[in-house]
């Protein structure tokens, strides 16, 4: 009879101690372009920040309702959610748009630096499925001009590749320099 009433309390606890998925709203700076980055596949990944932090941290899935524009800096009010037994491949936390604070477009002649193939990895994330020229894992055509060979070159080496680019639209990148480590 004892061990029962240890398991009825047991059970009671465990169930009292249950609670709803924990939710809090955060305010995220996105970063004007996207980065490839290495999760379960390579994707393209938001880079976003928040508050004093000034490191930019790659944000894996998308944000509910928020469409992102290549060459635009946003502030954002988002609704996070913690997912109750999430996939063994997702993310423990729900990102849901509750508004778009501002949305600023970079001067002209911004540049960036993205990571173009990853050498430790062996993986290239640019690629040519398109068959109009390079893109970033097919989401933004890269405009090479006259870097093109460069870049076909140097991603055929076993180094790191980087690039250097500019905004052209919202669907172009332009490759303005191109190196190896």
């Amino acid at each position: 009879m004892k061990h029962l009433f240890y398991i009825i309390i047991v059970s009671w606890a465990l169930t009292g101690c249950e609670s709803e998925p924990e939710s809090f709203v955060k305010e995220y700076t996105v970063n004007h372009h996207l980065r490839p980055a290495q999760g379960f596949i390579p994707v393209m990944s938001l880079m976003v920040r928040s508050g004093d932090v000034s490191t930019w941290n790659n944000l894996f899935q998308s944000i509910e309702g928020f469409e992102f524009d290549w060459g635009y800096e946003y502030q954002l009010a988002v609704f996070v959610t913690e997912i109750d037994n999430p996939p063994a491949d997702g993310s423990s936390l729900r990102f849901q748009l509750l508004e778009e604070i501002s949305k600023t477009k970079v001067p002209d002649g911004t540049t960036f630096e993205i990571q173009l193939k990853r050498a430790s990895s062996e993986t290239n994330y640019v690629t040519d499925g398109t068959g109009e020229g390079p893109t970033l894992l097919g989401r933004i055509a890269v405009d090479c001009e006259d870097l093109c060979t460069d870049l076909e070159n140097l991603l055929s080496t076993d180094q790191d590749v980087f690039g250097v680019f500019e905004h052209v639209d919202n669907e172009k990148i332009r490759l303005i320099q191109v190196r190896a480590n």
